[in-house]
């Protein structure tokens, strides 16, 4: 079958799940081993996509931790910040108190956040 032979497809979202579909499809476009054969190279790229992420996640774990530590800690970083922090330095901006982030690979830092009562200012006033 040609590029142009071929029907249109697209991509459609069903709730939490992407669904290929086929515009207009005529009714033997293709056979059921095709379709199983499709059906098939997708669960392969699917899985493969996700051992891939899984991976990628496992083997940067500890600069995940560490960059998930300094948003909570900062909530925005710059790109210099996030550099300093994979090249195994800390961030210490002055103005939050508390000790600077340590660098990946150390252990889970302590927030240096003054914890502060739920709802802010408007409930204090309620």
């Amino acid at each position: 079958m040609t590029d142009s032979e071929k029907p249109p497809i697209r991509l459609e979202r069903d709730g939490d799940v992407a669904v290929i579909v086929l515009d207009d499809p005529p009714l033997n476009l293709f056979t059921e081993e095709t379709f199983k054969a499709i059906d098939k190279e997708i669960r392969r790229i699917v899985d493969e996509s996700y051992e891939r992420a899984t991976t990628c996640l496992n083997e940067n774990r500890a600069e995940l931790e560490t960059l998930a530590q300094a948003l909570l800690e900062y909530e925005t970083l710059t790109g210099e910040e996030i550099k300093t922090l994979m090249d195994g330095g800390t961030i210490d901006r002055g103005s939050v108190s508390g000790t600077p982030l340590p660098a990946a690979g150390s252990s889970v830092p302590k927030a240096g956040r003054k914890s502060r009562p739920l709802g802010g200012p408007a409930a204090a006033g309620a």
